[in-house]
């Protein structure tokens, strides 16, 4: 809605913006809302790839998962994303916009160091390894205890970067208890074969580096107050505009409701919009919608 970008403090110019597209459309002999969805489908096809990345090429399933929908172009765009790797459920949190900002100011306190090793794992000497993680353990609890004098714990984690001799890049293995080759090198292997399927075997393990995280537990605010002060109270009618969604052959009279206006418990059938002041969440049709009582939208995914 061009009249309500930012709760309707800057308008949008959205003629400029047909225009611009129209340019496009013109040279390439199409019609404007075809070449506008193209420039929307490109955009989803390259943020499903960068999930892609941390998701298969992790080793992990996306279809195992839901989403978070966040930042204020999130929720425009999460459902075709979604849908396009799979995953079923969409959680859209309150004040989408500023979600990161939100986060950064009630997080834990976090730090991470690292010590390189970079020696065949069958050559490294046990004792020193654990000499060379009580001192990285030692350093981050001074750096919590002097930062965040209030954490209500110091909660520490051993990892290692490991790799076959011979190969580029590492795999971070997670680690507990004291320095054991034996451990260290089953769980590289365990790991590797989540990965990517396989082990090497006969192939040295690496151990390239090590590292300790420590981590202040702070005590944050409850999501529940969280959802019930970021909703206004503010009445807001349902209105009703043509949105075009390209796989039911075009434009579509939508519903539009104020996100400030869905109580806990309600629930919407897609197509729809939800419009709120930093963002606005897309319902496709064949989408259903829920709030929950904390605030946040649970989208289940239609087959679109």
């Amino acid at each position: 809605d061009s009249d309500y970008f930012l709760g309707g403090q800057m308008p949008l110019d959205a003629a400029a913006a047909r225009a611009a597209v129209g340019d496009l459309a013109a040279r390439l002999g199409r019609d404007v809302m075809e070449i506008a969805e193209g420039i929307v489908r490109i955009a989803n096809f390259i943020m499903a790839g960068a999930l892609r990345r941390i998701t298969i090429e992790r080793g992990r399933d996306p279809r195992d998962f839901a989403m978070v929908a966040q930042g204020g172009g999130g929720p425009i765009h999460a459902v075709d994303i979604a849908r396009e790797l799979g995953i079923r459920t969409v959680l859209v949190p309150p004040l989408p916009a500023t979600f990161s900002a939100a986060g950064m100011l009630v997080a834990n306190v976090r730090h991470d160091d690292v010590h390189s090793v970079l020696s065949r794992l069958d050559e490294v000497e046990p004792a020193a390894l654990e000499e060379d993680y009580r001192r990285l353990e030692a350093a981050g609890r001074a750096r919590i205890a002097d930062e965040a004098p209030d954490a209500l714990e110091i909660v520490l984690a051993r990892s290692a970067d490991m790799r076959y001799g011979g190969q580029e890049h590492t795999v971070k293995v997670a680690l507990t208890g004291a320095a054991n080759i034996a451990e260290i090198g089953a769980r590289f292997e365990h790991e590797y074969a989540r990965l990517f399927g396989h082990i090497s075997n006969g192939v040295p393990i690496e151990l390239v580096s090590i590292r300790v995280t420590a981590e202040g537990r702070l005590a944050g605010p409850a999501i529940d107050q969280l959802g019930h002060t970021a909703r206004e109270t503010t009445a807001a009618r349902a209105a009703r505009r043509q949105v075009y969604f390209a796989g039911v052959a075009g434009f579509v009279p939508t519903p539009v409701h104020y996100r400030m206006a869905l109580p806990p418990g309600t629930r919407l059938d897609g197509p729809a919009v939800i419009q709120e002041y930093g963002s606005t969440t897309v319902l496709h049709p064949g989408d259903r919608l829920s709030v929950e009582s904390n605030g946040v939208m649970v989208i289940e995914v239609g087959e679109g």
